[in-house]
């Protein structure tokens, strides 16, 4: 499984990098991808869009992604709030 990790503010002007990097991991034959998150603080809306994306494209490649997030946090909320189920690590 490859994985990825970040930290920080995720804002819009980061969404290329992060696409590129997702889009890297998600280029094996049966991708699968954790993508932590549990270090961030905020996460714009292209992000989620970016993230859920590349869920798409993993699940299209019979792969899989993990979304990692801390609990009570603003990326976590965020994520709750479109739908997107992410594992909580303390």
């Amino acid at each position: 499984m490859n994985a990825l990790s970040f930290t920080g503010e995720l804002g819009p002007d980061q969404a290329v990098s992060i696409r590129e990097k997702l889009a890297h991991a998600l280029s094996l034959p049966r991708p699968r991808l954790e993508i932590d998150l549990s270090e961030v603080t905020a996460l714009h809306l292209g992000i989620v869009n970016v993230i859920v994306t590349a869920t798409r494209e993993a699940e299209a490649r019979l792969g899989s992604v993990y979304v990692v997030v801390a609990p009570d946090t603003e990326a976590r909320h965020t994520l709750s709030r479109v739908g997107i189920v992410a594992t909580v690590r303390p």
